[in-house]
């Protein structure tokens, strides 16, 4: 009974396909029927197929026109551009894989219009040979501590030297995206300098190391001959700690140290450890005496001859660089202090850190008149 059943179910339903695709007619006219209206809906479905497929390529042919539009139009807003760049620093280094980041970053916003042609390891001369290129425009671009440029004009970053001038690094890194921090970099340029500050990259702070003393106070210091950066104040600070300070280019500090010409300089803590002054100095210092920015400059000559569009990308570029720059510079101090340990460098914290503190109170008694706005402005900025 069930077999029968099964067949008149599966004859009703040949029936059925046959009535619709072919209608009332012999086997042989419903055969021909059949073949008809598969070849009509095989045409159907490559038609359909064929429609699909011509959306597909026009929407692949919209973007890839709008692409080139986008293309074409970053050639048409920037010219062809490459710009000389000089680090003091190796390649490594957590402020130079800043500035290369910068570039890429530069790069990618403009199409490949505007790069940089980066030169590491003082390459291009000492500080003073590439600040003077860059006067001249010889040289697109450089970045030096603010300190080296009071002595070009800057005055007002004189009180960046300031010791102990800020609380942390976050205090800091606050201040150059305040309100004081822009006015002091926008002083660069007023001040005659010929150069353009487009911006600041802030490390953590600098801190004191030595040959062969531990030093833990100040006391410790007296009689050393310590390698200084130029600049009135970075001379007082030493000589107020009972040191000897000493001018010696930072291409050939390294030597100074191995020689005994100078026991000791400061560098951060990334400085210290990419230029190898581990295999000289054992004894690092963790006084922080001073937390002040990195600042990338610009040739005033390059920069005039820049379109406006042209500057305001590479302010943009720039800042984009900034956060890259503070995780890896972050990064590389955890990663950097550990290196250092398994180099047998001592770290050493001060005895007494409000004795360094104290001791420089002269420092900012001398030159309140002129800075005490400013370092007014600098500490009630809220981090």
């Amino acid at each position: 009974m069930m077999k029968r059943k099964a067949g008149s179910l599966i004859c009703a339903l040949l029936l059925a396909s046959v009535t619709v695709l072919g209608g009332c007619g012999s086997s042989g006219s419903g055969t021909a029927a059949t073949k008809a209206a598969a070849a009509t809906t095989a045409k159907a479905a490559a038609a359909a197929t064929t429609a699909k497929a011509g959306v597909t390529t026009a929407k692949a042919g919209a973007a890839t026109t709008k692409a080139a539009g986008a293309s074409a139009a970053a050639k048409t807003n920037f010219t062809k551009k490459v710009f000389k760049v000089g680090l003091n620093n190796p390649e490594t280094h957590p402020l130079c894989q800043g500035i290369k980041k910068f570039g890429e970053i530069l790069s990618d916003k403009t199409g490949g219009q505007l790069s940089l042609d980066i030169y590491y390891n003082s390459q291009l001369g000492d500080k003073s040979t590439q600040l003077q290129s860059l006067q001249t425009g010889v040289l697109d671009m450089y970045m030096i501590m603010s300190g080296t440029l009071v002595d070009y004009g800057a005055k007002d970053l004189k009180v960046y030297t300031f010791p102990y001038l800020f609380d942390n690094l976050k205090h800091a890194r606050a201040v150059q995206k305040s309100e004081v921090g822009q006015k002091l970099l926008d002083s660069i340029q007023k001040s005659g300098t010929k150069m353009v500050g487009l911006g600041t990259y802030q490390e953590s702070g600098r801190n004191y190391f030595f040959t062969n003393k531990a030093v833990k106070s100040i006391s410790d210091l007296k009689g050393m001959k310590i390698r200084c950066q130029e600049g009135s104040i970075y001379t007082e600070t030493m000589q107020v700690f009972g040191a000897s300070p000493v001018s010696i280019s930072f291409s050939e500090l390294y030597s100074a140290l191995q020689t005994g010409i100078v026991d000791g300089a400061e560098q951060p803590l990334s400085g210290f450890y990419s230029n190898q002054y581990y295999e000289v100095c054992k004894n690092y210092l963790m006084d922080g005496h001073e937390i002040s920015p990195n600042i990338v400059l610009f040739s005033e000559i390059s920069w005039n001859k820049l379109k406006p569009e042209e500057q305001k990308v590479i302010k943009e570029a720039f800042d984009e660089s900034v956060t890259y720059f503070n995780d890896l510079s972050d990064k590389s101090d955890a990663e950097t202090l550990n290196k250092m340990k398994e180099k047998g460098v001592q770290i050493i914290e001060p005895s007494n850190p409000q004795e360094w503190r104290d001791a420089v109170k002269g420092i900012y008694t001398k030159y309140a008149s002129e800075y005490q706005s400013t370092i007014d402005a600098i500490r009630a900025v809220k981090y």
